[in-house]
């Protein structure tokens, strides 16, 4: 019958071919064809299934001889037609005294079904069988990632993978098998044309000290455009959101009251016991932006208003007390009526925030200043940025080694996904070193000198111009000499 696979085995409770495909391949049937092969093999190695087929031969061909002198026989050209006919015989069966005991076949639904069909082919036709091969098949299908699911012991959350191409956030463990995956509209498009930072946008952490990581996120799992903080447990439940509402002016004059949460950094700042929650948030639309500190449960501790936004966000113990920092980057938009927006990083004290502060260099908010800041520091502008009339920044910090940290700065948001910028060099205890250019930058540079709209070159004296640029907030007033902020 088409449609049937035959795999015989050597095993002592050996598979027997069923009789009606032992009587297809006796007369010699197209719908067996194609398991010839398989079926003489099986035929040279069982002597029970090859005696049948060799009384079904016999049986045949006395059936043949006598419709050689019946009127019933038919002629179709030179070919015999072999045409059934019902006669009152049986087929004696063959009994193998040392033959194995009948197979138990398990008594379920789907075994009743193959053990049906398989005992009664021809009552059974080609598309009946052929839609329980299907129906097999689809159950196979089920069955296979659910026994995979149960395969894996390990449920706990090690990394994760922003699938853009599917818009997927997807968890895994530490043997990168996949636990699960969330659908999160918009991934694309986000980290497509978002700019080039090193932003943490999930983090993995035991936030509740069960044993077990929880994912923590900003991105969208629901709607595109949301503007929320989700803390998702191991099994894929949302079991804390947040989102950041807060009126205030700047100036005397209003602004939106929605913020976005951005990057993220969890820590146990406090003590080992408990762990706390750092995050940028960035008013939608444009500045200001604050960092907001969190518990553990999500409740806010406080927050340090600055008008401008943050790119990222990095702990680090600069003063080498054994507790560390967190470094800001991004840039100081105060001056925003003049088009002389500059970019910076600030240092602060992650326990010293605490309800509503600003920072000593933004004193339009209504809140009093805060005494969380340790440094604030002002990176110079470049002629690039004056003649494109386009703000600088600053999106990431890199640790060069156990004394030095480097920051690169872009000639602006717009050109970040070029590399067209400038690395500044530090100390680790913020104390400028040098300034290194690139090739992206060197060339841009050029192309503009060629245009007529800049002179000279980007040498040693430029670059040690930019480094003499570089300005520290002493709270009050800017120094061109290291300095901390005092309060």
């Amino acid at each position: 019958m088409n449609g049937i696979t035959f795999r015989p085995t050597k095993e002592e409770n050996m598979h027997h071919i069923d009789e009606h495909t032992i009587e297809l391949y006796v007369l010699g049937s197209d719908l067996v064809k194609e398991q010839i092969a398989e079926i003489e093999a099986h035929l040279k190695e069982c002597r029970g299934c090859r005696t049948l087929a060799g009384q079904m031969e016999a049986f045949y061909k006395n059936a043949e001889d006598s419709l050689q002198i019946s009127k019933n026989y038919v002629k179709n050209g030179t070919q015999k037609s072999k045409a059934l006919v019902r006669i009152n015989k049986a087929v004696e069966q063959y009994y193998d005294p040392f033959a194995p005991p009948v197979r138990y076949h398990t008594n379920t639904p789907l075994a009743k079904m193959f053990y049906f069909v398989r005992r009664h082919p021809v009552a059974v036709s080609i598309s009946s069988f052929a839609s329980f091969i299907v129906v097999g098949w689809l159950l196979n299908d089920f069955i296979k990632p659910v026994a995979k699911d149960n395969a894996i012991t390990d449920k706990n959350p090690s990394s994760f993978l922003y699938n853009t191409n599917a818009n997927m956030l997807e968890i895994y463990n530490k043997q990168d098998e996949k636990l699960w995956e969330i659908i999160s509209p918009g991934l694309l498009e986000r980290f497509n044309h978002d700019r080039l930072v090193k932003r943490s946008s999930t983090v993995l952490c035991d936030i509740d000290n069960n044993d077990t990581n929880e994912v923590i996120t900003n991105i969208s799992l629901r709607k595109e455009g949301e503007h929320s903080l989700k803390i998702l447990n191991a099994y894929k439940k949302i079991i804390l959101e947040k989102e950041f509402v807060v009126p205030f002016n700047y100036l005397n004059r209003t602004y939106s009251p929605n913020f976005s949460p951005d990057g993220i950094v969890v820590n146990n700042f406090k003590n080992k016991e408990k762990k706390e929650i750092i995050l940028i948030t960035e008013n939608i639309g444009r500045s200001p932006a604050f960092v907001a500190r969190l518990d553990e449960k999500g409740n806010e501790i406080g927050r340090y208003w600055h008008f401008g936004y943050f790119m990222s966000m990095f702990p680090l113990d600069v003063n080498n007390d054994g507790k560390e920092e967190l470094v800001l980057c991004g840039k100081n938009d105060t001056p925003d009526s003049i088009n002389q927006e500059y970019p910076v990083i600030a240092v602060i004290d992650p326990l010293k925030i605490i309800g509503d502060t600003k920072s000593t260099a933004c004193p339009g908010f209504n809140w009093k200043f805060s005494d969380a800041e340790l440094f604030y520091i002002r990176f110079p502008r470049s002629d690039i940025n004056d003649q494109l009339k386009c703000i600088p920044q600053v999106n990431s910090m890199n640790v060069e080694s156990e004394s030095d940290i480097s920051f690169f700065s872009p000639i602006s948001g717009d050109y970040a996904e070029q590399d067209l910028g400038f690395d500044f060099y530090f100390s680790k205890n913020l104390k400028i070193r040098r300034v290194k250019s690139n090739s992206a930058i060197i060339r841009f540079r050029a192309n503009m000198v060629n245009k007529g709209k800049l002179a000279g070159e980007i040498d040693q004296p430029y670059l040690d111009n930019l480094k003499n640029n570089i300005r520290y907030w002493d709270g009050k007033k800017w120094r061109k000499e290291w300095t901390m902020v005092k309060h």
